[in-house]
């Protein structure tokens, strides 16, 4: 009996812990999850999104044309500075969100912005650059060549 009895007792500890673990690894997945466009990486990717939803891509934006560089970064969150001190070594990051300004370059297969469906057209290869700027996870402004407002799908 006595044998039974740590049995149960392992087991029991066994399922304790699968729960536990279980329960930090979901834990862990959403906290990062979060923040992970705090990141310049992360915000990178909001702003090609923003860009791959946007009308004017959606209508006839060429994907292999699509390019993403960082211009600005407001608070680079993503570049850790260790302080050393006799004792402890502190990492600093920054508090506030982050904010980065991207310029995304691509091509169009016609001239225009937004939907343009049921338009005349002209069949012309149409470069196009925006810059757009993602702060605490979302985008906060973008411009397409100075002179088109893709959050509001209208002309600046």
């Amino acid at each position: 009996m006595a044998h039974n009895t740590g049995f149960k007792t392992v087991k029991m500890l066994f399922l304790v812990c699968a729960l536990m673990s279980v329960i930090l690894c979901s834990y862990r997945g959403s906290a990062t999850a979060d923040k992970a466009c705090d990141t310049r990486d992360g915000a990178s990717l909001v702003a090609e999104q923003f860009v791959k939803n946007d009308e004017t891509f959606r209508f006839d934006g060429m994907s292999d044309t699509l390019s993403l560089r960082v211009e600005h970064a407001g608070m680079l969150s993503d570049v850790v500075k260790p302080q050393f001190s006799a004792m402890t070594m502190k990492i600093a990051m920054p508090l506030a969100p982050s904010e980065y300004t991207f310029k995304a370059k691509f091509d169009c297969r016609h001239s225009g912005y937004g939907d343009r469906t049921g338009k005349y057209l002209a069949q012309v290869i149409t470069p196009h650059e925006a810059e757009i700027t993602v702060a605490g996870c979302q985008v906060k402004s973008a411009i397409m060549d100075g002179r088109w407002d893709m959050l509001r799908e209208t002309s600046v």
